[in-house]
């Protein structure tokens, strides 16, 4: 089976994405050379996948029945096309150093930021397809919709086709590509992969692949001290990862230097009766507003 890509909406294959592994996930990536999927379920927000809340009256006899009883397992993975945002770092990692030894002590919620494009990941699915003949594969970027939107597009689809066809893959992972526009900011691409039996699957899905052909670059929470941030490379570079780290900068306190023409005055300055403000940064329209 090879890996379809949704046309709807278009993204630059080359573009960079990103996803914000747990810090034990993506050493287990690492050392197992194995990308995992995860049921759609597991995710905090339940209308993430529709399907699964619904269910259905057949008017002629008025049997009921859930729609989940026609679903085949699912799993996803979720990238993101948004390069500098300091929410999703905060939303899928947590960091709270000690004081006193300068360690976090939330290692087990610790995020780590990884790099790569939807080519590279389509070309790891591609790879492994053929070791999976009973999966589908998808890539798409989601489409942000209300929430009533996504109701009446699987409204519609089961009234025109019916739960079993609804439920096939192909339909299937055109649910998934759906999403609230509340989380529009998240710029999201998501890896599908959806079996065609319709018994149940294992709560994990994994493909092999090679890390250092997909991952473009590692990028440890800025929160952490530097010698801890130093420990988790070591730790990746034992674990054969060989490419580069990124975001050092964001760690590191900036100090500037302000040059004073007229030194900087007496110690004790004498009140006056009002000092003047100093000009205000102009707004530039030129560049975007950060997401909020």
């Amino acid at each position: 089976m090879t890996v379809a890509v949704q046309k709807e909406p278009e993204f630059d294959w080359d573009a960079p994405i990103f996803r914000v592994f747990p810090l034990w996930f993506f050493e287990q990536a690492l050392q197992m050379r194995s990308l995992t999927f995860v049921r759609p379920s597991r995710w905090d927000d339940p209308f993430e996948d529709v399907s699964s809340n619904v269910a259905m009256t057949d008017e002629r006899t008025g049997q009921h029945r859930h729609f989940t009883e026609f679903l085949t397992p699912a799993y996803a993975q979720c990238w993101s096309f948004e390069s500098n945002s300091d929410t999703l770092i905060r939303a899928y990692s947590q960091v709270s150093v000690d004081p006193v030894v300068g360690r976090n002590r939330t290692p087990y919620a610790e995020g780590v930021r990884v790099a790569s494009s939807p080519r590279k990941i389509i070309k790891a699915l591609k790879d492994q397809s053929s070791k999976h003949p009973r999966a589908n594969f998808y890539v798409g970027k989601v489409r942000y919709c209300s929430s009533d939107e996504i109701s009446q597009f699987v409204t519609n689809g089961l009234g025109a086709i019916g739960a079993a066809r609804m439920a096939l893959p192909d339909h299937r992972a055109d649910t998934l590509f759906l999403k609230d526009s509340y989380y529009r900011h998240e710029s999201e691409l998501r890896v599908l992969v959806i079996s065609r039996d319709r018994s149940a699957g294992p709560e994990f899905f994994n493909i092999e692949f090679d890390p250092n052909l997909m991952i473009d670059a590692v990028e440890f929470d800025p929160r952490l001290r530097l010698f801890e941030r130093n420990e988790r490379e070591a730790k990746a570079r034992t674990l054969g990862y060989v490419g580069p780290f990124t975001g050092v900068e964001k760690s590191l306190r900036n100090i500037f230097n302000v040059v004073l023409p007229n030194g900087w005055g007496p110690d004790e300055a004498k009140p006056e009766n009002k000092d003047p403000e100093p000009p205000k940064p102009k707004d530039d329209d030129s560049k975007p507003a950060s997401s909020a």
